[in-house]
């Protein structure tokens, strides 16, 4: 089933393609890709050239998070690399707060 993704959404992951973060714009790809009809982990990990466990993380990942004020800002801490940490985006101060 492919990820349900808003204008916004798209709108922000397509501008990551474009910046100076590789490890962003990795994500990014893996998100649209995962997001188009048909698309399943085996089958974008393929065209993409990385592994079923990356795709599989990062699909998960921004699927968890689909309801939180904000899934692009979310996925797009860096510090989102390894396990889970539990900490909240804080919009008023755009910063990361451990919780």
């Amino acid at each position: 089933m492919p990820l349900v993704l808003t204008d916004e959404d798209r709108a922000e992951l397509a501008g990551w393609l474009e910046g100076e973060l590789r490890w962003l714009a990795e994500r990014a790809r893996i998100v649209l890709a995962c997001a188009e009809p048909g698309s399943g982990v085996a089958r974008v990990a393929a065209e993409l050239g990385s592994t079923r466990m990356t795709v599989r993380k990062w699909r998960r990942r921004f699927a968890t998070f689909a309801d939180l004020v904000s899934t692009v800002t979310t996925f797009a801490d860096p510090l989102a690399t390894g396990a889970a940490r539990e900490r909240a985006w804080d919009p008023a101060t755009r910063t990361w707060q451990a919780t």
